[in-house]
């Protein structure tokens, strides 16, 4: 069963991951988070397949939390998408995400059809 670990502080966000992840009908272990630091100490627990985390969140922002669950044993190699707003998705900011390990972007709204 793979783990997926979805964190963004919108509720809205969450649920439409989290449903559509569901909906794939596959062996998933889906687990969500509206704070980042919530999600680094349930990662640290287990290894995880893929990370789907927010740019932009109140106590730590998509990089640093991309850093420190790719520092955590086990993940060193974690693919990790970002979600963002169209106006961060500047080159800035996805240069330094790919830098921390950032593999994709989600632009917001998120469209499950994309």
């Amino acid at each position: 069963m793979q783990r997926i670990v979805i964190v963004d502080d919108q509720g809205v966000t969450r649920l439409i991951l989290d449903e559509f992840l569901r909906s794939l009908n596959l062996k998933l272990q889906v687990e969500v988070f509206a704070s980042p630091l919530t999600a680094l100490e349930w990662a640290a627990r287990y290894s995880l397949d893929l990370a789907i985390v927010d740019y932009r969140m109140p106590s730590m922002d998509g990089i640093e939390l991309t850093r420190r669950l790719r520092a955590l044993p086990g993940n060193e190699g974690l693919p990790v998408a970002m979600i963002t707003a169209l106006e961060d998705a500047d080159r800035m900011i996805r240069r330094r995400a790919a830098e921390a390990g950032v593999l994709d972007f989600l632009c917001k709204p998120i469209e499950p059809n994309e």
